[in-house]
């Protein structure tokens, strides 16, 4: 496991790893025009560079910024709206280097049959696992439970999940 956490380190500082989260903010991402709070969007290749620069330079002190909430409508009834949170483009640089780092260990640790927000992995793949279940040898009585469990991620406590990500304590705010 402390091979796996110095890895996870090395990858976090890695001059390439920051280059590839900016990359993937600031020109692969259908938001990349979308501002934060700060009204920053690094749309040409200079200020790309500058961006790329200002996180590494600020990795270890790094506070994320508030976020931008804005209200768009849902899809299944235009009539609501639900919230959505937009970070600030540095913000979403030190995401993508942290995402980079813990994803591979975290991927090999979870469930196969999971298919909810993972790389590689979509609904059209749930539909085919759920296809073979129903057409098997087991088939004959088979049930199917649809859930929404709403506001599910807003009861979890931050600092228990950085505990369980990084085995590591959460730092205190100054």
């Amino acid at each position: 496991m402390a091979a796996v956490r110095n890895l996870q380190k090395l990858m976090v500082r890695s001059w390439s790893n920051t280059l590839l989260s900016v990359r993937q903010a600031t020109q692969r991402n259908a938001g990349r025009k979308t501002a934060g709070i700060d009204g920053q969007v690094a749309l040409t290749s200079q200020t790309r560079m500058e961006l790329a620069v200002q996180v590494h330079r600020d990795a270890k002190s790094w506070r994320p910024r508030p976020v931008k909430r804005v209200y768009i409508p849902k899809a299944g009834n235009r009539a609501k709206l639900r919230p959505l949170g937009i970070p600030v483009i540095a913000d979403r640089c030190h995401q993508g280097r942290v995402r980079a780092a813990l994803e591979p260990e975290w991927e090999a640790r979870f469930e196969p049959k999971s298919y909810g927000f993972r790389p590689g992995r979509g609904c059209h793949d749930a539909i085919q696992a759920i296809y073979t279940v129903c057409r098997g040898p087991r088939a004959k009585r088979v049930w199917a439970l649809d859930a929404d469990l709403a506001a599910a991620f807003d009861k979890i406590d931050p600092p228990w999940v950085e505990w369980r990500l990084l085995g590591l304590e959460a730092k205190e705010e100054p």
